[in-house]
């Protein structure tokens, strides 16, 4: 997590600025929607991930 901390601090001044989106209009909601398939989609993987783990674990027992 510190890793992570430190590329978001080094990389956020030179990010170009966000654009100016109107809170209720179809553009947020796409934006908004986006993020929700990303969320979904990073938990997805740790949870197939963890699960390899698990189930090598009990192989290996």
């Amino acid at each position: 997590m510190a890793l992570a901390a430190v590329i978001a601090v080094v990389i956020a001044p030179v990010l170009p600025p966000m654009p100016e989106t109107p809170l209720m209009s179809w553009a947020s909601v796409g934006i908004i929607a986006e993020q929700i398939v990303i969320g979904v989609a990073i938990g997805l993987v740790m949870r197939i991930v963890f699960a390899v783990v698990q189930a090598a674990g009990n192989l290996l027992a």
